[in-house]
């Protein structure tokens, strides 16, 4: 677990687009303004972006499609944030997981995200503030050294690893 409001990496801005440039990320909240402004904020930083606007989604997402990070609500109707990687871990095993980034307006939520331990999470309060969400993306890629192979990210579950 990562609390990364005050994360400090290399102050260029240039360093941080191009380690987001081609990544793979997936965006989940259920507030649709929420994901449409933060996915434009990550394609002008040159990532492919996916979005969801529930856990059920997210997971079908995860699942089929390749993701090198996931910035995730906490909160949502149906499956919460932590209940999505609770269940992925289970069906894919921890290894399989990207680093994911969740966020909440709910100040108590972090300690809820500290509970998952084994996971390559992150936690960031509402309202975000972009600088902070590109720093701390960028610093949870470089720690969990993923994707684990370059361009490869997770193998969607039922796909062969080639």
């Amino acid at each position: 677990f990562h609390r990364l409001e005050t994360v400090v990496i290399g102050s260029r801005k240039s360093e941080a687009m191009e380690t987001l440039k081609d990544i793979h990320l997936l965006l989940v909240d259920d507030d649709s303004a929420c994901r449409i402004a933060l996915g434009e904020f990550f394609e002008r930083e040159g990532s492919v972006v996916a979005m969801a606007s529930s856990g059920t989604e997210a997971l079908q997402r995860i699942r089929s499609e390749k993701i090198d990070f996931s910035v995730m609500d906490v909160n949502m109707p149906g499956l919460t944030g932590p209940e999505v990687l609770l269940r992925l871990r289970r069906e894919m095993g921890s290894e399989a997981i990207p680093p994911t980034l969740l966020m909440s307006s709910d100040r108590s939520a972090e300690s809820l995200a500290r509970t998952l331990l084994g996971f390559h999470v992150g936690f960031l309060p509402k309202p975000i503030q972009l600088t902070t969400l590109r720093r701390s993306v960028v610093q949870m890629l470089v720690r969990s050294q993923w994707p684990p192979l370059p361009g490869l990210g997770n193998v969607p579950l039922g796909l062969p690893e080639a």
